[in-house]
């Protein structure tokens, strides 16, 4: 597994440009989703 050194962001720092997965598999980098608007994540977790 990789290891990040992290930190928490200050409100106005911009986000780390990162590669995620969507729900079907295909990649997504963060920078694309807010090239021209805001983009806010939501982190869920399962508990059961």
């Amino acid at each position: 597994m990789a290891q990040f050194r992290s930190r928490r962001l200050a409100p106005g720092d911009h986000a780390p440009d990162v590669t995620l997965k969507r729900p079907d598999g295909t990649p997504v980098a963060l920078s694309s989703l807010w090239d021209d608007r805001p983009a806010v994540l939501v982190f869920l977790r399962h508990f059961g």
